[in-house]
This record gives C-alpha cells, sequence and structure tokens, in this order.
C-alpha cells in the first residue's frame, strides 16, 4: 500500500546484495506494476517540457502513451490545450480498451508567438475528456523564441558526428582516443566537435535539457584542438550575443583528473573554414573540474560587429584533458534582415515573389530560406505572403 505517499513523486529502488562475488546468485525482476487506485486513466509521464523552440521549426515530443486501467472500455471525447502553440496527434473517438495503451505525440509550433524580440514562456495543459465524464490533464511547458534567435540543441542531431548547421574542424587531425563500452558511432575515429546521447556513454552528460550534447574528445596524447562554425553567415546587431553550456568531462569526484581545456569565441566576415580570417571576441574561458550540479553558462557580447554578416566560431583546445560537453547553443538578437527579401540579396522584388510562389507549388522548399518566406510572421507560407511582398514593393507596408 503506498497511500501514505499520496500527492507526491516518488522512485521505486530495489537492492539486492550478495557478498561472494564469485558464488553469488544473480536475481531478475519482471512484471512490475504500480496501479493507481481508483484512477482508471494514467499518462506515462508527469509532462511535456519542448524547452526552446525555434520561431520556423516546430518541436515534437517523443512517444507518450495513455493507459487504460480501469475494468471498461473508454473513449476520448475531447481533446484541448489552454493557449497557442501546442498540438497533438490523439484524437477524440480514441477507444482504450481495459489494460491497454494508446500511443501519441504533441507538437509545439512557436510560430507567430514571440512577436517581439524577447522569447515567450508558455505554459499549458492538455486535457483530455473521456465518454464516461472524466478527464485526464497532462502538463506542458515550452519557450518560444523569436525569430531573432536562433537555437541549437542537438537533439535530433546524429550522434558519432557534427551537427547540423554547423562546419566541424579536427585541427589536430588525430584519432580520438577510444572509450570501452561506449557506443558511440565513430570513436576513436578523426573527430571533431561531435553529437553524443546519453543511452550511448552510460548517461554521462548530466546535461541541462534533454538526451543529447556535443563533446570534443582528447586524442592518445591527451590533447585536441577543434573548432565548430556556424555554417552560414548570421547578421548582427548591436544586442546580439552567443550563449552556449558546456562543462569538463571529468568532475571533482575524479582520481587524479587532468585538465581542463580552453573555450574561445571567434568570428569571420569572410569564411567559415578559414582559421586565419578569425577575430577573437571577448575572453577566454576555462571550466572548472565539473561540480555534479550545473553546467557552466557562457554569453559573449557580439555588438561591435552590428550591421555585418559574420560566421560565429566556438574553438576548445586542451593539451592533458580528456574531453568536455557543449550543448544549447543560442544567438540571440540577430538582424531580422530586410523584410520581404525571400532570398536575402539585399532587395525586395519580383524574384521574391517568384520564389513565394514556387514554394506554395510545391516547386521550391521554405526551410532553404531560413525562415524568410513567411513574410507576415504567421506560421505558414501562403498568397497572404505575396500579397505582403506586393505591400513592400509597393511602399504600402506598415513600417
Amino acid at each position: 500500500d503506498l497511500g501514505e505517499y499520496a500527492g507526491q513523486t516518488v522512485q521505486f529502488r530495489w537492492r539486492y546484495i550478495k557478498h561472494n562475488y564469485n558464488r553469488g546468485h544473480n536475481v531478475g525482476l519482471d512484471d512490475i506494476k504500480i496501479e493507481a487506485a481508483g484512477a482508471a486513466i494514467a499518462f506515462n509521464t508527469d509532462g511535456w517540457d519542448a524547452y526552446k523552440v525555434n520561431a520556423d521549426a516546430p518541436e515534437t515530443s517523443g512517444t507518450i502513451a495513455l493507459s487504460n486501467l480501469g475494468s471498461a472500455p473508454v473513449t476520448v471525447s475531447s481533446v484541448s490545450f489552454g493557449g497557442p502553440g501546442f498540438s497533438t496527434t490523439l484524437e477524440a473517438g480514441t477507444t482504450i480498451d481495459p489494460a491497454d495503451s494508446h500511443s501519441f505525440t504533441v507538437t509545439f509550433d512557436a510560430a507567430g508567438i514571440a512577436t517581439g524580440d524577447e522569447p515567450v514562456e508558455i505554459s499549458d495543459e492538455l486535457t483530455v475528456t473521456f465518454d464516461n465524464g472524466t478527464t485526464a490533464s497532462l502538463a506542458m511547458d515550452a519557450i518560444a523564441l523569436p525569430r531573432s534567435t536562433k537555437f541549437y540543441g542537438f537533439e535530433h542531431d546524429a550522434t558519432g558526428a557534427g551537427p547540423a548547421g554547423f562546419v566541424t574542424i579536427d585541427v589536430d587531425a588525430r584519432a580520438t582516443s577510444p572509450i570501452y563500452f561506449w557506443t558511440t558511432p565513430n570513436i576513436g575515429a578523426p573527430l571533431s566537435f561531435f553529437a553524443l546521447n546519453d543511452s550511448e556513454c552510460y548517461n554521462s552528460l548530466k546535461e541541462p535539457h534533454g538526451h543529447q550534447s556535443l563533446m570534443t574528445r582528447c586524442n592518445t596524447d591527451g590533447a585536441f584542438h577543434d573548432w565548430i562554425v556556424t555554417e552560414q553567415p548570421l547578421e548582427l546587431t548591436e544586442k546580439s550575443t552567443f550563449e552556449f553550456d558546456l562543462r569538463n568531462w571529468e568532475s571533482i569526484n575524479s582520481v587524479l583528473p587532468a585538465s581542463t581545456p580552453t573555450v574561445s569565441v571567434l568570428v569571420s566576415t569572410t569564411s567559415a573554414t578559414d582559421r586565419n580570417s578569425f577575430t577573437q571576441v571577448g575572453d577566454s574561458f576555462t571550466p572548472d573540474l565539473y561540480n555534479n550540479v550545473a553546467w557552466d553558462h557562457v554569453a559573449i557580447d557580439l555588438g561591435e560587429y552590428a550591421g555585418q554578416k559574420v560566421y560565429i566560431a566556438l574553438k576548445s583546445q586542451a593539451s592533458d584533458c580528456l574531453g568536455a560537453f557543449y550543448d544549447n547553443f543560442e544567438f540571440k538578437h540577430l538582424s531580422a534582415g530586410l523584410a520581404g527579401d525571400v532570398n536575402a540579396d539585399g532587395v525586395v522584388n519580383a524574384t521574391d515573389i517568384a520564389i513565394v510562389v514556387d514554394i506554395i507549388a510545391g516547386l521550391d522548399d521554405a526551410e532553404n530560406y531560413d525562415g524568410r518566406a513567411d513574410v507576415n510572421g504567421d506560421g505558414v507560407v501562403n498568397a497572404t505572403d505575396i500579397a505582403a511582398v506586393v505591400d513592400i514593393i509597393s511602399g504600402l507596408a506598415a513600417e
């Protein structure tokens, strides 16, 4: 009977101790079932936090299960959210038999929510009503980012390789030192910044949010010199910053730990790959040994390059370090560019109209234009965006 813990969130732990490693017997667990007394419907999670969501890239949850713990079938009568942004694949009319579950996902679309230059935090609930009059609710949270922010959480990148949207440079060009029992693809090959999932490294990341981050790993000499650079230049404003989280791999509990890396942010106005074209911005940062509590958060002011399009690089270098983790790259207060300039050539003309027409007709992809095809910012590319470009060209658009 777990009734004394009603209303609390708990974890269950089973301990099995044996004192003779060679002669002891093992034990197995199976068919674990926790029943909610008096509750016929239950989700398999306490909620979903979409975290930071770019204005032009909706985020979808992992699989969520809704279970019927009662003795009779139930049918979903309605599914609703309290505010904008969230949607789900769970539909009215879905029937769930006793001792069965129905799987679904939730999506958060940030388009049109953060209309200014600052993010908007959303707290909502998914409410499911059933034909027997009962309801079930699930907490939903998200941070809708404005179009002037680009966020990279690396949750969807293929592991064992550099992330999408960036160029990686392995300056030392040496094979990374293998890590026994890790299942990350390509470990042991020459690598720069590469994506890593918790499931591949015995949950070593302990990251601020999610289950993936980037890693730099040493070569057999305990050294590395790695760069990661934005694939495309970003146009900056006086308020522009580059923020990210990082931590050293070894912690304060490590035995005879090595040193930690030195990281620097650099910019180039000409190239993503010519390291000689880059100039450092701000001070270099050297993290302490990981304290098992929080990652370091670094923010670099890029305002001195306001009005310029630049490639932004993060360099990590060490001569005696096993490795380090990096996550949550966020480029804030970027220039929105010229409204209606879909192809970013500096002018708004008939070419921009033609691109929007091709996107609507399925002859081109809006993703090729980094959100600029959604001229009116309503989250979809349609005829109203054509009209918006026409108004800009004819001088009828509001200032």
